[in-house]
């Protein structure tokens, strides 16, 4: 008896999950139908919480999360479908992963994902198509990127030219400067100079003509009481 009730209380539990997961995907599948791209993909999120290890439904979650611009979660999808033991790889979803990484700008890995669906399927335009443009804004992205080295290269030159620059107007300054007050210093020495020997000359002249002065007087005989003898 003990038997028959776990076992049918086991059955109701393992029922009610299949009906949930299997209610979640078709709630999932409605809003993806009705273009409700971000609702699909967060429900394809929770379902995988319940899915069975058995369902796979990894192209409807990578279309969800692509079409809700989910592009990273959409190559990671992609990405861990391909590296799958059992899974033989389809042109399908290499050509998937190739646009999921296109959206991202990735485009040297878009190229390699396109070729590796061309590997597989190689009659098929769409991808030779996407390929091609990949290539194509992978050289104008790469020349870009070179000119943005150039342009960075270019200001750091321009930088070093600059402050050499200044380092030598900065020299030059300071050696007008030193020059400068060389200059004044040999210059006021010169004025000192030249007013002691101004001071020493009237020096000597003005003792010369008190000496004239003195040997005048004595020539004429001036007495010492201003009279005539």
């Amino acid at each position: 008896m003990k038997f028959w009730i776990v076992f049918f209380s086991m059955f109701l539990i393992f029922g009610v999950s299949a009906q949930s997961w299997k209610d979640s995907l078709v709630d999932a599948r409605k809003y993806y139908n009705n273009k409700e791209f971000g609702k699909a993909f967060q429900k394809y999120n929770n379902l995988l919480k319940v899915l069975p290890k058995d369902i796979d439904l990894s192209e409807e979650i990578a279309q969800a999360a692509y079409k809700a611009e989910q592009y990273k979660a959409a190559e990671e999808v992609y990405k861990n479908k391909l590296k799958e033991k059992n899974y033989k790889p389809k042109a399908g979803s290499y050509h998937n992963l190739g646009n999921t990484q296109m959206k991202q700008e990735n485009y040297e890995a878009a190229v390699d994902a396109y070729k590796n669906a061309l590997r597989i399927n190689p009659n098929d335009e769409e991808t030779r198509y996407n390929l091609s443009e990949a290539i194509r804004r992978l050289k104008k992205q790469q020349s870009q990127q070179n000119q943005e080295q150039k342009d960075k290269d270019n200001e750091k030159k321009e930088n070093k030219d600059q402050n050499k620059q200044n380092e030598n107007k900065n020299k030059e300054e300071e050696k007008e400067e030193e020059e400068t007050k060389d200059s004044n210093e040999e210059g006021s020495s010169i004025s000192d100079n030249s007013v002691d020997k101004i001071l020493d000359n009237l020096s000597k002249q003005e003792a010369k003509t008190k000496q004239k002065n003195q040997e005048k007087k004595k020539s004429k005989g001036v007495s010492s009481t201003g009279k005539d003898w």
